[in-house]
């Protein structure tokens, strides 16, 4: 190649005006920013859904826990065994106002005496019931819906299951027999009944009641309860 042609090419790859240089590193520079806020989108995208992951289970899962409550093996039921609405059964009354609840107990005893009784209801459902713990009281499934359907208008005729430190007594034991006593002379009624089914004896301890004499059951503190409509037991 000439040297004339030589110096040629080499002014032509030499002489590049100032203003293409400049404008080559602008889009070189925008190219690199473009690169920065696509990496820190998808940083923020990563960290809101990490948080997503951590928070959102806790959203839904937030629902209020009593640990009060007592399973009594069924959706249907109240989780403490209870009519839904009602109490435990507990009663913690001082002496000058359990006078009273007595003298109410017997008038009302008198005017009650007149009302329809209850003891069976339809229920095509099964239940499983834990023990009660001492100075609580658990109602069966049919017995809570006789009392949502029939409320104060008639007697409860149940059979009362008692329990001590979540053990139950026999029937027939001298507990059992001391608390109907007991229920008695506060102007409850209740009876005990033996009966024979030509295999063996069965033991009973009996309650005839208003809805208001269940619920807000006069119990024995040391004491459990379950209460059964008297068909459930004593068939």
């Amino acid at each position: 190649m000439k040297e004339k042609e030589i110096q040629k090419l080499y002014n032509s790859m030499t002489n590049v005006k100032e203003d293409y240089i400049e404008e080559a590193w602008k889009e070189k520079a925008k190219k690199r920013h473009l690169i920065w806020i696509k990496w820190g989108m998808a940083a923020a995208c990563l960290f809101f859904c990490v948080i997503a992951v951590f928070e959102i289970p806790d959203i839904f899962n937030s629902v209020p826990v009593n640990d009060d409550c007592m399973d009594v093996g069924i959706k249907e039921a109240s989780r403490d065994g209870n009519p839904n609405g009602y109490g435990t059964g507990q009663m913690e009354q001082a002496d000058g106002d359990m006078e009273i609840a007595e003298q109410d107990q017997a008038v009302q005893k008198q005017e009650t005496e007149s009302l329809p009784e209850v003891s069976a209801y339809a229920y095509e459902g099964e239940a499983c019931y834990i023990s009660p713990n001492n100075g609580h009281c658990i109602y069966s499934i049919p017995l809570q819906r006789a009392m949502e359907e029939y409320g104060d208008a008639v007697l409860y005729k149940v059979v009362v299951d008692v329990f001590s430190d979540n053990n139950m007594f026999e029937s027939n034991s001298e507990a059992v027999k001391e608390e109907i006593e007991r229920l008695a002379g506060i102007n409850y009624t209740v009876d005990f009944e033996h009966c024979n089914d030509g295999t063996m004896d069965h033991y009973y301890f009996v309650l005839c009641g208003t809805e208001d004499q269940l619920i807000n059951f006069a119990g024995n503190d040391n004491y459990g309860y379950v209460f059964w409509l008297y068909d459930e037991r004593a068939k």
